[in-house]
């Protein structure tokens, strides 16, 4: 829009724009036509920024299909094989209660593993012990192309004496519990890379009001 020291800008001192919006402390971008792009397709992520809640984000360059990436999200038993130090333990693997959810813009994967020992970074956040009893859900919600939203933790009665919980994403931690809510973006580089780009927001609820 402006050439110091002379008035005619060439016609080819140009670059493509892109719609773009800050949201979460994300910036969003639309590479499509722009005439399509709409804010309200943004994935709900309000844990990044409440005060509430405490994040982390990450990026990894990653080796492989994204679609492969999706599929391990989608199957959080191999918590048990790639994370036993700290949030896999034998009981996410070996006595959870699966159930797959539809709708037209979103698969969620909904797991229940009720009454076993906490994994160790549980223990460590929430203060339990090794021995300790909880309900644990992993509550997993893929929509195309790439996103992957989570919602996961543990609380003492959690399941609220059923063998299967509640299988909503966007509710409270119950009292007593440790929850995480987790985003995943995955987009394509190549038929072999892609990048992954995570947010993981955590929150402890207290048994009751007095800490």
């Amino acid at each position: 829009v402006h050439v110091p020291g002379q008035n005619a800008i060439p016609p080819g001192a140009r670059i493509r724009t892109y719609p773009v919006v800050q949201r979460y402390n994300w910036l969003w971008i639309w590479m499509g036509d722009p005439a399509q792009a709409d804010e309200e397709k943004i994935i709900p992520y309000p844990w990044k920024t409440s005060e509430d809640w405490g994040d982390k984000g990450t990026y990894f360059h990653v080796r492989s299909d994204y679609k492969l990436i999706v599929d391990n999200l989608l199957d959080l038993s191999h918590l048990a094989y790639v994370h036993a130090s700290t949030i896999g333990n034998t009981a996410v693997a070996e006595h959870a209660i699966t159930r797959t959810l539809k709708d037209d813009e979103s698969v969620t994967v909904a797991r229940w593993t009720v009454g076993q020992n906490p994994p160790p970074t549980y223990q460590k956040m929430a203060g339990w012990g090794p021995d300790d009893i909880v309900d644990r859900w992993q509550i997993i919600e893929f929509r195309p192309p790439g996103a992957v939203r989570l919602f996961t933790g543990a609380a003492p009665g959690a399941a609220e004496g059923k063998e299967f919980g509640f299988t909503e994403l966007e509710r409270e931690t119950p009292a007593g519990g440790f929850g995480f809510h987790n985003l995943n973006f995955i987009t394509p580089e190549t038929a072999n890379t892609c990048h992954y780009i995570r947010s993981t927001a955590h929150d402890v609820q207290p048994l009751t009001d007095q800490v």
